[in-house]
C-alpha cells in the first residue's frame, strides 16, 4: 500500500495476470481492472524499485515455480485469496509497538509522500484511483519542511523579480 497506494481489497485482490514486464522480466506496471477497483475503473501504476523486489520475491510458489497467472499476488503461499488481514495486521502494529495505526493511513502516506518528492496533484489523483481532485486534496497533510520549502521558493522567485 505503501509503495503503490492501492486500496486493501485492490491488494488483496491483485493476481499475477496484472502485473506487467519490462523487456527484461522486471514487473514495470500493475494494470488494475475495473471490476477490482472501488470505481469500476481500470487504473494503471507504475511499480516502483521497492515494489519491483516485493513482486520479485513473491512471484514463486513453495515449490519454486512461478505462479500462475490467475493467482494471487498477497494470497497464501499458493496464491489463494486471502478474505482478510486484520488479524495480521493487528498483530504486526502490536508487536511493533504502533498504536492506532490504520492499513488506509498506507495508502494516505504514499499520496503524501509523492507531494512532498514534487508528483503533481492530479497525477496522485491519478495514481489513487480517485474521480475527484478534492478527495485526493483531503488526503494529504503538508508538514512544517514542506511549508518551509514553499517559503524558500517564493522568497527566490521574489528575489529574481527584483534584480529584473
Amino acid at each position: 500500500a505503501l509503495e503503490t497506494g492501492m486500496r486493501r481489497g485492490e491488494l488483496l485482490g491483485l493476481q499475477w495476470k496484472e502485473i506487467r514486464c519490462a523487456a527484461d522480466g522486471r514487473a514495470a506496471w500493475i494494470v488494475l481492472r475495473p471490476e477490482t477497483t472501488k470505481t469500476d475503473r481500470s487504473r494503471t501504476i507504475p511499480v516502483s524499485d521497492g515494489m519491483a523486489a516485493l513482486l520479485t520475491r513473491l512471484r514463486k510458489d513453495p515449490a519454486g515455480n512461478d505462479h500462475a497467472i490467475d493467482a494471487h499476488v498477497f494470497g497464501n503461499a499458493v496464491g489463494e485469496r486471502l478474505d482478510s488481514i486484520k488479524t495480521s495486521w493487528t498483530t504486526t502494529c502490536r508487536r511493533a509497538g504502533i498504536v492506532d495505526l490504520h492499513f488506509h493511513d498506507l495508502r494516505r502516506e504514499a499520496a503524501c509522500r509523492w507531494f512532498e518528492a514534487g508528483v503533481p496533484l492530479h497525477h496522485i489523483r491519478d495514481l489513487l484511483g480517485h474521480a475527484d481532485i478534492s478527495t485526493t486534496s483531503r488526503y494529504l497533510s503538508v508538514t512544517p519542511t514542506e511549508l518551509q520549502r514553499s517559503m524558500k521558493m517564493a522568497e527566490q522567485v521574489r528575489q529574481l523579480r527584483q534584480t529584473k
